[in-house]
This record gives C-alpha cells, structure tokens and sequence, in this order.
C-alpha cells in the first residue's frame, strides 16, 4: 500500500506522471468532496470493469457496490484531515466474483482544492495462497497424528493376534476355534488397514477369491455383534463364481451394510 501524505501536488497529472501511475498495480481513485471520480489509473479502470470514460465525473457508490462500505472511511477523512486503513476488505468484482483488498483514504491537495485519494491494494491472490499454505500445514499435521496413531493402535493389535492364537491352542471345540480364526484373520486385516494408512497410496491388491469365504467371516462377525432379538442368516448362491477383487474393501463394505442393518432393526424393536 502506497503511502502519500497530504501534501502531495497532484496538478494536471502529466503524461509521465499519468504514466507512472497506470503502471501501478495498486488502483488509485481521485475523489472530490462528494465523492465523484476525478481521476483512475489503468489498476482502478480494471477493478471496476469500466473505462475512464464511463468513471469520470461519477459518484464512485455508483461504479460498485464494494464503495458503499467506505462511506464512513471518507466521511471520517473528510472531517478529520487524517488517513484511514481498512484491511481485508470484500469488494464486489466484475463477473460477480469478489476480492479482498486493503483500502486507504488520505485528504490531498490538488489545484488548491480539497480532494480524497483512495487507495486500493488486491490481496485476493495473497490472501488464497496464505489460505493454502495453512491448510497444508494443517493436512501435514493431520497426517503425521494419523502416522502415530496407525504405530499405536499396530502393537495392541499384535497382542491381540498372539492371544488369539495361543487362546486356539487350547480349545478343543472346534466350533469354538471358528471364533479364533475369525479374531486373527480381522486383527490381520486391520494391520493391512494401517499399512496402507502408513505408506503412499496403493491400488487396491485385488485377487481371485471365493467370495462366499468372505461373506462368511462377515457372517460370524456380524452374529457377534447383534443385539438379543437380531437374527443374522445367510443364503449363498452356489453357482457364483470366484471374483477378483479385493479382499479388505469387499468384507469392510459388507460390514458396513450389515452394522447398518442391525441398527435399523434394533431401532425398530424399540418403537
């Protein structure tokens, strides 16, 4: 943002003054006492989408509606004598996109007459990429806390894994090792899980597979999860064949299908 103080003689704007200030990237309105364009430089003429021809002579209110909140800027300019600052403005743009800009109002001297400088500085673009830096900064956290939660939530499942084996050893009913095989097989999958949280992003392992077998540790699954009241069958059709697919997405859509099945009609046992 430019800063001009009030003394500044700005006449009649010689050709290598007029120059010098459409070179600006800030626009620069020249304002009189009611707040009438006297003067805009190419930065200002492409803010407000019009042409010197069009501004001059008008109300600046009625080039944009993004004016109407400077109002008390000029009047408080106008009675005190001193510049204003307003940060981060929203200012209506052509094509009905708006920007953020930083807006200045100083009183000036031109011809010997009282007139208001406006200074506007586009931040949009500042502003969007500040936005975005912080928001990888935040996605970088994110992911670093997934990393280490991933770390902690492995070395239980480990545990759980090992005593689930160690539990299959000693039981004798092989009905009850269905539900051994069942823990070790989701305490493997869930470290699948958590792998490919850790590394880069992977396509799917797809793999040919009966897809009955799958339906079946959702089944045993599911059973252990329902609710007294809740009945999880099963009918398969024999004639499907294998599928190549992958293994981990297909049981944990089922699960998903199956968890809300049972929500759906454990809430309706209560109505």
């Amino acid at each position: 943002m430019l800063s001009v103080s009030a003394e500044l003689q700005i006449d009649t704007l010689r050709i290598d003054g007029a120059e010098l200030l459409d070179a600006m990237v800030t626009s620069i309105f020249l304002l009189d006492q009611g707040l009438n364009v006297t003067y805009l430089n190419a930065a200002a003429q492409t803010l407000l989408g019009v042409g010197p021809n069009q501004a001059l002579g008008r109300a600046i209110v009625d080039l944009t509606r993004g004016a109407e909140s400077l109002l008390p800027m000029f009047e408080r300019v106008r009675q005190g004598g001193e510049g204003l600052v307003q940060r981060e403005l929203a200012w209506p743009a052509p094509g009905g996109v708006d920007r953020i800009l930083d807006c200045a109002v100083t009183q000036v001297i031109v011809g010997g007459k009282n007139r208001l400088l406006l200074e506007i500085e586009d931040i949009t673009q500042h502003r969007r990429l500040t936005r975005e830096n912080a928001l990888l900064a935040q996605l970088g956290g994110s992911r670093l806390m997934v990393r280490q939660l991933a770390h902690e939530i492995k070395n239980p499942l480990g545990g759980v894994r090992g005593a689930a084996q160690l539990l299959e050893r000693e039981l004798l009913d092989p009905a009850l090792r269905e539900y051994t095989r069942v823990i070790i097989s989701e305490a493997d999958r869930l470290t699948n899980l958590l792998d490919s949280m850790l590394g880069p992003g992977r396509p799917p392992s797809k793999q040919l597979i009966n897809v009955h077998e799958l339906l079946e540790r959702v089944y045993h699954l599911l059973r252990s999860e329902a609710p007294p009241g809740v009945v999880i069958d099963r009918d398969y059709d024999p004639s499907l064949p294998p599928l190549t697919l992958d293994p981990n997405h297909i049981i944990q859509a089922m699960l998903n299908l199956g968890r809300n099945a049972i929500q759906a009609l454990a809430g309706r046992r209560h109505e």
